[in-house]
């Protein structure tokens, strides 16, 4: 088995060469000196190691932009329009090194390097020895260095990069985009929500490993509902023996452990090997978020002497047809362990358009943020990119499933044989990656191909689903999202504010692309964003970060039912809007399951700081939408189906529905109080319920001019509430003053409203820390006069100040 040793860190050069006609030229006419620049990386001695004063240090994982931030040598880049201002290092090609010692004890034995994420075109080196050339974001590359390694001196690795490719973003309907062509994120050409940006550079981990007779090249682990097994890719040195030991040890619950053992009799070269995996009698299942616990288990390989570990779950996935779902309908159900459930979506977008700098923690940020919202599944939209390890990591401990698009969106792809046969080779190299997390629930062709001329039967979509039938059979495959051959998905939409008669006869057997456009929170918009345009109201700055999106994409009409002349209150009311939207869609497709199976909102996160569609904005700042959500996400769900936020007639006509993921037995209520603290009227109901949606009561309540809340309680505790402007919102925030007084004890937020008038969606934030410090369990809280409240929170708060604001507090 491999010993490894991580070549990451700050201890990294860089420096730039030939610009790009120059490096082409060099390129294409490899054997006319005269085209060879003295200061190229190579002539130079970069690459084999000569001196080099003019490099620039910094970290790998990274690439042009980073070292350059690392180094003082450019703003930061997603700061008002600064992207321009560092354009002209992706014209350059770019060269990383690192010296390293090779352990003496590694004498005798096979070596190699990894480079697990190379972006774009690459050439390696060893010692200044040529190991090979890579093209491609998501392929590896991988090479022996046993005869090249010195011992008992410095080594050095380099990666020469040719200039970043420049694929323009336009759209087409019959022939493939510029951008389609290259095999990397699409996004960083550019999109109607983000700016153009390609960095060019290592964005993974390299990794130093020796074995001394056999290594695990690949693993696949298998659970078919009883029973499991390992199927391993073994590479021998020579024809040998070696013992091979496996246990399946509980990750993160109490339970038994099960092991196994045998010698294998291997020959030289690669050795496929089925073992089957011993359980244990009272085996725990890995469930979703919200359907019950994410049980996981550390399987232990042992070749050789030598350990690996890996996180393992057990569980089956299937797709299930929706019921009466028409003729040649897609199976749209999605049925973990054979129980169905309700798809609570949201559409994930690149963490950082500047992959490398991507981290754990961020990862565990946002999925972490994505559980506390009640979601279940990411649906990695196929403009962006296969996320590192730590990213699924983090969805398997946290119960989030994934569906895994390829990297095709919005284009038709070519269709030349060098370009199929590259697919075919990345979708192998993707699968490896990610087939082992038990998060991975569902795989799919692209975002959107069909709108742009693909067929379902495309060579690229027929081998994607062989490919992943052979390697991932247990795992189902969609051809496209959507698929508009057959019912189901069709289409995506919308993207921006309706009032809520369109959404009560929306419907989509599964809705997996729909959602609202609003703005972030002040605070960070005040991080990308000069103070003068944020006075003033707009500017260059703000449409580069495409402000119009709000002001134009039909939020204008809703913004119009509020007083908000300033930016700040811009903001609030914006993210009331896209929060209200949310929420309501969500409760909607809620009360159609199982007839749809599903709801994904467009979008979750954001790769660079905008003011469109995110819920959690680049900075790691939740928006009132991704609260909103959770509300609508809860396991026992009071919800009102009406015509408009907007009671323009001056009554609440509505219909009042409960919905359960379980039988329950109970009583629900809800109470209507004007903003002055008046009770205007209350229901009640105590019964038992099945799976599903009840219809309550039919609501015809008068409501008094202003601002109004509908609270909801189930068994006495709160579970959720709506607001209602009467005729509009342009009292929203010159509302009677309330008075909230907050206490924190063990990590828990203590708030209490000692006024007579109810709160207005008070907001906590510890304004001295990182936004990803601190994970609230609820925020943007509507508390009612006397009430109340203990709002948990994760992190360490650091005797930090809290700070808490909203409508009238």
């Amino acid at each position: 088995m491999e010993r490894k040793i991580f070549l990451d860190g700050n201890d990294w050069e860089a420096d730039y060469f030939l610009p790009e006609d120059q490096y082409l030229a060099w390129k294409n006419r490899s054997r006319n000196l005269h085209n060879m620049l003295r200061n190229c990386a190579g002539s130079s001695g970069f690459i084999a190691g000569a001196p080099a004063p003019g490099a620039i240090k910094g970290t790998i994982p990274g690439s042009d932009r980073t070292f350059l931030l690392e180094n003082g040598l450019c703003e930061d880049p997603f700061y008002a329009r600064n992207l321009e201002h560092t354009s002209w290092s992706e014209k350059y090609a770019w060269t990383f090194r690192k010296r390293f010692i090779i352990p003496e004890e590694w004498k005798g034995e096979r070596i190699r390097v990894e480079f697990k994420g190379l972006d774009y075109e690459a050439r390696l080196f060893l010692n200044g020895i040529w190991l090979g050339s890579n093209c491609g974001m998501f392929m590896p590359a991988a090479y022996d260095i046993t005869d090249f390694v010195k011992f008992g001196e410095e080594n050095i690795i380099a990666a020469e990069f040719a200039p970043a490719p420049q694929g323009k973003p336009n759209h087409q309907d019959h022939d493939p985009a510029d951008f389609a062509k290259y095999h990397r994120t699409q996004i960083g050409f550019g999109w109607d929500w983000s700016r153009g940006i390609v960095p060019v550079g290592i964005w993974d981990s390299v990794i130093l490993s020796c074995y001394a007779k056999a290594r695990l090249s690949d693993w696949h682990w298998c659970f078919d509902g009883k029973s499991a097994k390992v199927e391993l890719l073994i590479d021998a040195r020579n024809k040998c023996e070696v013992a091979l030991d496996m246990a399946l040890t509980p990750f993160n619950f109490s339970g038994e452990k099960s092991s196994c053992s045998q010698i294998l009799a291997l020959e030289a070269g690669a050795n496929n090997l089925a073992i089957e995996v011993p359980l244990p009698e009272n085996y725990q299942l890995w469930e979703p978020n919200g359907k019950g616990e994410q049980n996981l288990y550390t399987l232990d390989i042992t070749l050789d002497g030598e350990t690996e570990s890996h996180r393992v779950g057990l569980r089956t996935v299937t797709m299930t047809r929706n019921p009466d779902s028409p003729e040649g309908a897609y199976d749209l159900t999605f049925t973990i362990n054979g129980g169905t459930l309700f798809a609570r979506g949201v559409n994930y977008v690149p963490a950082d358009l500047l992959n490398s700098r991507a981290t754990a923690e961020d990862y565990e940020h946002l999925v972490e943020m994505a559980k506390i919202a009640g979601i279940n599944i990411f649906r990695i939209w196929g403009g962006g990119v296969i996320e590192k390890e730590a990213f699924f990591d983090a969805c398997d401990r946290h119960g989030i499933m994934v569906w895994q698009e390829f990297m095709h969106a919005c284009s038709n792809a070519p269709k030349d044989e060098e370009f199929i046969a590259f697919k075919e080779r990345e979708c192998k190299e993707i699968l490896k990656k990610i087939r082992n997390h038990v998060s991975l629930t569902l795989l799919c062709g692209g975002n959107e191909t069909q709108y742009y001329g693909e067929i379902p039967n495309s060579p690229i979509i027929k081998n994607y689903e062989a490919i992943c039938s052979a390697m991932a059979p247990g795992i189902p495959f969609h051809v496209s999202s959507p698929d508009l051959s057959r019912p189901g998905e069709r289409g995506h939409g919308p993207w921006n504010y309706r009032e809520h008669e369109f959404y009560n006869t929306h419907f989509r057997l599964l809705a997996s692309e729909i959602g609202c456009n609003g703005m972030p929170e002040f605070d960070s918009l005040r991080r990308f964003i000069p103070q003068s345009e944020i006075e003033h109201g707009s500017g260059p700055a703000l449409e580069y970060h495409f402000y119009n999106r709000v002001n134009v994409y039909d939020l204008g009409a809703p913004l119009q039912v509020f007083e908000a002349n300033d930016m700040k209150k811009f903001c609030d009311a914006s993210m009331f809007a896209q929060a209200d939207a949310a929420r309501y869609f969500m409760e909607h497709y809620r009360r159609l399951f199982p007839k749809a199976s599903g709801c994904i909102f467009w979008q979750y996160n954001e790769p660079w700081p905008t003011c469109t569609f995110s819920i959690l904005d680049y900075y790691g700042v939740p928006k009132m939408a991704l609260y909103s959500m959770k509300k609508a996400n809860a396991p026992q769900l009071l919800s009102l189906e009406d015509d408009s936020w907007c009671c323009k007639d001056n009554f609440l006509k509505a219909k009042w529905y409960f919905t359960s993921d379980t039988p329950f037995s109970g009583t629900v209520a809800m109470r209507g109080v004007d903003s002055c603290g008046k009770e205007l009227f209350s229901k009640e109901v105590t019964s038992s319920w099945e799976v599903g949606t009840t219809l309550l009561a039919e609501i015809n309540e008068s409501l008094p001019e202003g601002i109004n809340t509908v609270f909801f309680s189930i068994n006495g505790a709160p579970a959720g509430e709506r607001i209602y402007g009467t005729p509009d919102y342009k009292q929203a925030f010159d509302l009677p003053k309330a008075d909230v007084k907050a206490e924190i004890e063990n990590n828990c937020v203590i708030l209490t409203n000692n006024s007579q008038v109810p709160a207005f969606n008070i907001r906590l934030n510890f304004p001295e820390l990182s936004p990803k410090a601190i994970r609230f369990s609820d925020n943007y809280i509507v508390l009612a006069p006397g009430e109340t409240r203990k709002i948990p929170f994760n992190g360490d708060c650091k005797a930090s100040k809290l700070q808490i604001s909203g409508w009238n507090v």
